[in-house]
C-alpha cells in the first residue's frame, strides 16, 4: 500500500540539526540570469592537456559542448605569456620548450557544407599544421596536413604527414558522350571474339594495398637545416632521443621496392635500408636508449594468400640491414605458430630483451558455399567457459589474439611465454625480470556466471627457458607483482588480508601481511567497512609498490601503510595516523605513472579528504612526517609533474567553479627552510567566463536519520536567492552514495543520462542528493528507508513544497524510482532512465554490451539480492516494481534505448505497457540505436529539454509541450519534435496525477486519487 505523506511523518524521529550558515560551501553573489540547456551549448570543456618536460609551459585544446569550433592555447605555466590558435586541436610541446606543434581543424561549417554537397572523401576540407615558436609566438603554418609527431625528448624536429594532392581534372569535355579512341577499340576487338587471358586470383591484402604519404622532416625554426621530404611513407616512428626516425614505405608501383629505411635526424649520414622488397611494414619501434630498433613485415611473403609474417631487428643503429628475430619455423616457435601482426613488439627497459606476439598460422578460408546451402547457427552448450554472446563479441579480439614470446638481443631463438594454455604472463622489471606471473583460468570461467570473484591457477614462467612452475590452484583475486618481479601480492577476501608470495621460493607460500597488525590493541581493518553488497569483502585497495621493490603500500579507512616483503611482522604507518586522528583520509597520488613504480628519491605526494567537512588536501610525506601543503573546501584535481623540475599543474573546482587549470610548484625541504612547501597556484585557464552572468546556486551537506534512526548524509543545492521562509520546488537525484562530491562541480553540459543541478537550482529549484545504505536482499525498501525520510526531513524543515517535488535517475538510480514510486506518493513527477522494472525476467538476461550473463549483479554485486531466484524468490518479486504497478500514482517518464547494452530496454517496456494499461500518465523515450546512455549530443541537449519540460510542468506549473499532451505519431517522426506548445494548453499549476492528457478512463479501471 502507499504510505501517505501524515504517516511517514509520524515514522521518523527527531532531525539532525540543519547545518549553519559556516557550512555553506560559498556565499552567494548577486542574482543573475537563469541558466538553460541551450546555454550549455557554449560551455567549454579543456581536453588534451600537455605539460612540457621542464614544467614552464602548458597546452590544451577548448571544446565546445555542441561541437562549434573551438581553439587551443599555449601559457606559459607562471601565466605571463599566452597564445591563441583558432580551431586547434592534440598540442605537443617540444621537449626543449622549442616551439608547440598542432593540428587546425577545418571549420566546421566548410566540412558540413562539403558533406551536404557529398564531396569525395579525398576532397573534402584538410586540416593544417601550426608551429608556434616559444616564447615569442612566431608561427609556420602548413596547409594539408593528416598527422604529426615529435620525439618525446629529442628537440626541434617534427615530422609531419601530408594529405594526398587532389588529382587533376582530365583535359576535354566532361559531360562529352564520346568515348576515347583506345577504349573503343579495345571494345571493338573484344565484340570480335578475341578471348581475354584469365587474371590469377589476387589476395585480398594485396587489392588493397594503398600508396603511403608524403613526409616531411623539418627543423621548423632552425633556418640553416633544410627540411627532407620522403615519398611513399605508410608508418614512422621517432627513437626517444630524437637521433632516429624510422620510416616504412609502401607504394602500388611495383617498379618502386617497399622499404623500411632509417633516417639519421640530424642528416650527418645517408638514411640506411634496414628491409626492402614489396611488402607490408608496421609496428616500427626503437628500444630505450635508440641503440637499437625492430619492425614487423611480410616481406618474402606478401604475394601469399596466407602471408607470414616476420620480426626483423637491428642489434645496433649502426649495423647493415635488419635481421629476421623471429618467424615461423624460428627455434622456440611453436610447429604451425608465427610472428602475429596484432602485437606491437617492444624492448624491454635494457634493450637486451626482444617482447613480441607469436599466433598459429591462420587458416586458408574456406571456399564459400552458395548462399542457400549456407547455415547461419550459435549453438550455446554448457560445457562453454563463456557463454556464446560473450564469444561473438570478443570474436574480432579472439582472432587476434597473440601470446607473448621473447628474444635476446644477439641470440637466435625464441622463448615462448605464453600459449594457449597460460594466455595471460605479466612480466615485470619493464620486461627484463628473470621471471613471470601466469594465470590460468579456463577452468573456473563458468563460475563467473555468478561470482565476480572467479578462481584462478598461478604460474610462474622463467624468462630465459620458459620453464614453468605452478605456485597456486584455485584462488581468488588477482595478483600484481613487485617491479622487479620477485614478489606477488594479493588482496584475500576470505581472511581479509593481504598476503605476499615469493615467486623465486621453490615453496610458493603465501604469507599475511597484515592480519595480525594492531594499533593500541586495537586490529587495523583493510577491508572496506561501507561494503554493503552481499559480496566477500573488498580491501580499502593500494598504491602499489615503490619502486625498489621494498614496501607495498596498502590502505585502511584513512591511513597509508608500507609492508616489507622480508619483514611480514614490521609494517610501517606511513602517515604515522595523522588521516585516523584528524578524520582525514589520504591516499598516494603517483604523479610520475609512466615508472613502475612510486619514487623512492622524492617524498611522496598525497590528497587528503576531511570525510566530514569534504575539505579537500595535498600533502607530502617522508622520513620526517607529513605536511600539508595546501588545503581548501573545493576539490583538487590529481596533479600531474612536470618530468624535469617541480612544476605541477592540477584542477581545481567547486559546485560553482569550473574546473581550470592552476601550477604551483612543489619545493623540497631543504629548498623551503626545512619543510616541504607548495609555492602559491597560478590560475592558467578560465574555460568559462560566461559562468559569472547567470545565478548558479550553492551546495550544503545535508543530514538526516533514516527510517531506522540511522544517521545519512546528503548533498543539498539551493538557489543564490534562496528565502528560508519559502518552500521551494524539490528535485532529488540519487544513486548510491554521493556526499563526499559536495564540492564537485556540474557544467550545464547537457548530460547522457542525468539532470544538470545548475540548470534547476538557477530558476528556483531545490535539489537533493542523498546517499543510501543497503541491506541484503532489500535494495528497493533501503532507497526508500534512506530517500523517503529524507525529502519529509526537507519538506519539515521548510525547505521542500509538499505538493511540488520531483525525482531523476538512471540505471541503478532509475530501477530504485520505479520501486519509490509502487510504494509512496511523495512526489509528484518521477524520471526512471533505463530502469529494471522485472527482476526475474532481468535475471535471465544478457549484458548484451559484454555478453555476460546478469546473475552475478544480482546475487553478490549491485541489486543486492543475496541469492539465486530459485533461492530467493519472494526477494525477487517483493524487489519488481511490475508487479505493483497498480499501485503507482505518479506520472513517470521512462528513458529506455532499443541498444542499451546493459539494461534490456524489454525492462522499461514492461513497466511502460503496465502502467499504460492501468490508464496511468506514462511516457517513454527510445533514442534509436542509442546504448545504456546517449551519446548523441544533439540527443543529450533533447532529452535534457524534455526532462525540464517535464519537471517545470509537474512542479512549476509551466504549460505541458505536444509530445506529453498529444505524443508524436510515427507519421511525424523527424518531422516534429513535439516541443512547441499543445494545440490545447494543459491547465496551468501543479498536478499530483498528471496534468498531460491521459488514455480516457473507463468504469471498469477508474483513475485512484493522488493521495
Amino acid at each position: 500500500m502507499l504510505l501517505p505523506l501524515a504517516s511517514l511523518l509520524a515514522l521518523l524521529g527527531p532531525s539532525i540539526p540543519a547545518a549553519g550558515a559556516s557550512s555553506a560551501q560559498e556565499s552567494a553573489p548577486p542574482l543573475r540570469r537563469v541558466l538553460t540547456v541551450e546555454d550549455g551549448d557554449a560551455w567549454r570543456t579543456i581536453e588534451s592537456t600537455a605539460l612540457s618536460r621542464s614544467g614552464l609551459w602548458a597546452a590544451y585544446e577548448l571544446r565546445f559542448a555542441d561541437g562549434r569550433d573551438g581553439s587551443a592555447e599555449i601559457v606559459a605555466t607562471d601565466a605571463s605569456v599566452r597564445f591563441e590558435v583558432e580551431r586547434g586541436t592534440a598540442p605537443r610541446i617540444d621537449a626543449e620548450d622549442g616551439f608547440v606543434a598542432l593540428r587546425r581543424k577545418p571549420a566546421r561549417d566548410a566540412v558540413r557544407a562539403a558533406k551536404k554537397e557529398k564531396v569525395k572523401d579525398d576532397e573534402m576540407p584538410k586540416g593544417d599544421l601550426v608551429l608556434l615558436r616559444l616564447p615569442d609566438g612566431e608561427r609556420v603554418e602548413i596547409e594539408g596536413v593528416e598527422a604529426f609527431s615529435l620525439p618525446e625528448k629529442g628537440a626541434g624536429v617534427v615530422a609531419y604527414v601530408l594529405a594526398p594532392e587532389k588529382e587533376a581534372e582530365e583535359d576535354g569535355d566532361e559531360d562529352s558522350d564520346e568515348e576515347p579512341a583506345e577504349e573503343a577499340e579495345e571494345e571493338a576487338s573484344s565484340e570480335e571474339g578475341e578471348e581475354e587471358e584469365e587474371e590469377p586470383e589476387v589476395p585480398d591484402h594485396v587489392k588493397k594495398k594503398e600508396d603511403g604519404r608524403r613526409l616531411v622532416l623539418s627543423a621548423p625554426f632552425d633556418d640553416e637545416t633544410p627540411d627532407r621530404t620522403f615519398e611513399n611513407v605508410a608508418h614512422h616512428a621517432f627513437s626517444e632521443d630524437g637521433r632516429w626516425l624510422l620510416i616504412a614505405t609502401s607504394t602500388k608501383d611495383a617498379e618502386v621496392p617497399d622499404a623500411v629505411v632509417l633516417v639519421d635526424v640530424a642528416g650527418e649520414r645517408e638514411p640506411r635500408v634496414l628491409s626492402s622488397g614489396e611488402s607490408r611494414a608496421r609496428s616500427l619501434v626503437f628500444s630505450e636508449d635508440g641503440a637499437s630498433c625492430a619492425f614487423l613485415s611480410d616481406v618474402g611473403h606478401f604475394a601469399e594468400e596466407q602471408p607470414v609474417w616476420l620480426l626483423l631487428a637491428t642489434a645496433t643503429v649502426d649495423e647493415g640491414p635488419a635481421r629476421v628475430v623471429a618467424t615461423a619455423g624460428t627455434e622456440g616457435v611453436p610447429e604451425g605458430w608465427g610472428v602475429s601482426e596484432h602485437r606491437t613488439p617492444r624492448f624491454s627497459r635494457s634493450g637486451g630483451r626482444l617482447l613480441f606476439g607469436t599466433a598459429p598460422l591462420p587458416e586458408p578460408e574456406p571456399d564459400e558455399l552458395p548462399e542457400d546451402e549456407q547455415v547461419d547457427v550459435d549453438v550455446w552448450s554448457w560445457t562453454d567457459p563463456d557463454l556464446q554472446p560473450q564469444q561473438l563479441i570478443e570474436l574480432e579480439e579472439e582472432q587476434k589474439r597473440s601470446y607473448l614470446a621473447l628474444a635476446r638481443t644477439g641470440e637466435e631463438s625464441v622463448v615462448q611465454i605464453e600459449d594457449v594454455d597460460l594466455p595471460s604472463v605479466a612480466l615485470a622489471d619493464e620486461g627484463d625480470a628473470p621471471f613471470g606471473h601466469g594465470v590460468r583460468d579456463e577452468p573456473y570461467r563458468v563460475s563467473l556466471q555468478w561470482n565476480r570473484w572467479g578462481l584462478r591457477d598461478v604460474v610462474a614462467v622463467e624468462a630465459r627457458t620458459g620453464e614453468r612452475r605452478t605456485l597456486l590452484e584455485g584462488v581468488r583475486g588477482r595478483f600484481g607483482a613487485s617491479p622487479d618481479g620477485r614478489w606477488l601480492t594479493r588482496w584475500d577476501p576470505d581472511t581479509e588480508a593481504w598476503q605476499v608470495l615469493d615467486v623465486e621460493s621453490s615453496g610458493a607460500e603465501l604469507v599475511d601481511l597484515t592480519s595480525s597488525l594492531r594499533v593500541d590493541g586495537e586490529s587495523v581493518v583493510f577491508s572496506d567497512e561501507r561494503q554493503d553488497t552481499p559480496d566477500l569483502p573488498r580491501a580499502y585497495g593500494s598504491a602499489g609498490w615503490l619502486a625498489d621493490s621494498s614496501a607495498f603500500l596498502v590502505y585502511d579507512a584513512y591511513d597509508v601503510w608500507a609492508l616489507d616483503p622480508t619483514s611480514p611482522s614490521s609494517p610501517r604507518l606511513v602517515t604515522a595516523g595523522e588521516g585516523r586522528a584528524n578524520g582525514t583520509r589520504y591516499r598516494v597520488l603517483d604523479d610520475d605513472p609512466d615508472e613502475p613504480g612510486l619514487s623512492v628519491e622524492r617524498p611522496l605526494l598525497l590528497s587528503g579528504l576531511d570525510l566530514t567537512s569534504k575539505r579537500a588536501s595535498l600533502a607530502v610525506v617522508d622520513e620526517n612526517g607529513l605536511t600539508t601543503l595546501f588545503a581548501s573546501d573545493e576539490v583538487l584535481g590529481r596533479p600531474r609533474r612536470a618530468a624535469e623540475g617541480t612544476r605541477h599543474v592540477f584542477t581545481r573546482e567547486t559546485f560553482r567553479a569550473f574546473p581550470d587549470l592552476w601550477a604551483a610548484d612543489v619545493v623540497a625541504g631543504e629548498d623551503a627552510g626545512g619543510a616541504h612547501a607548495m609555492t602559491p597556484a597560478v590560475r592558467l585557464t578560465d574555460a568559462n567566463p560566461q559562468a559569472r552572468e547567470f545565478a548558479w546556486g550553492t551546495a550544503r551537506p545535508h543530514r538526516w536519520r533514516s527510517m531506522a534512526g540511522e544517521e545519512l548524509e546528503g548533498i543539498l543545492y539551493l538557489p543564490e536567492d534562496h528565502d528560508p521562509a519559502r518552500p521551494l520546488p524539490l528535485l532529488v537525484y540519487f544513486y548510491e552514495r554521493n556526499a563526499e562530491n559536495l564540492h564537485r562541480h556540474h557544467a550545464p553540459i547537457p548530460h547522457r543520462s542525468i539532470v544538470r543541478f545548475p540548470t534547476y537550482t538557477s530558476k528556483g529549484y531545490a535539489v537533493f542528493v542523498p546517499d543510501i545504505v543497503y541491506r541484503e536482499g532489500a535494495p528497493g525498501p533501503s532507497a526508500f528507508d534512506c530517500v523517503v525520510p529524507g525529502v519529509l526531513d526537507l519538506i519539515e524543515r521548510g525547505i521542500a513544497d509538499p505538493e511540488r517535488i520531483g525525482v531523476q535517475g538512471h540505471s541503478w538510480g532509475g530501477y530504485q524510482i520505479a520501486y519509490l514510486v509502487t510504494r509512496t506518493d511523495v512526489f509528484t513527477c518521477a524520471i526512471s532512465g533505463a530502469p529494471v522494472s522485472n527482476m526475474t525476467s532481468a535475471y535471465g538476461g544478457i549484458r548484451w554490451r559484454t555478453g555476460l550473463s546478469r546473475q552475478f549483479q544480482y546475487e553478490r554485486t549491485q541489486s543486492r539480492i543475496g541469492g539465486t531466484l530459485w533461492e530467493r524468490t519472494s526477494r525477487y518479486i517483493e524487489n519488481s516494481p511490475l508487479f505493483f504497478a497498480d499501485r503507482v500514482s505518479t506520472p513517470l517518464l521512462i528513458l529506455h534505448n532499443d541498444g542499451d547494452g546493459a539494461v534490456p530496454w524489454e525492462q522499461g517496456i514492461e513497466f511502460f505497457v503496465a502502467l499504460r494499461r492501468l490508464r496511468q500518465p506514462v511516457w517513454l523515450l527510445n533514442y534509436a540505436g542509442e546504448k545504456h546512455g546517449l551519446t548523441k549530443y544533439a540527443h543529450m541537449r533533447d532529452y535534457a529539454r524534455r526532462m525540464a519540460a517535464f519537471n517545470d510542468h509537474h512542479l512549476l506549473g509551466a504549460p505541458a509541450p505536444a509530445w506529453m499532451t498529444k505524443g508524436i505519431p510515427a507519421t511525424r517522426k523527424g518531422r516534429d519534435l513535439g516541443h512547441g506548445p499543445a494545440v490545447v494548453p494543459a491547465a496551468p499549476g501543479p498536478v499530483r496525477s498528471g496534468a498531460a492528457a491521459a488514455p480516457p478512463q473507463t468504469a471498469a479501471e477508474p483513475r485512484r486519487p493522488s493521495r
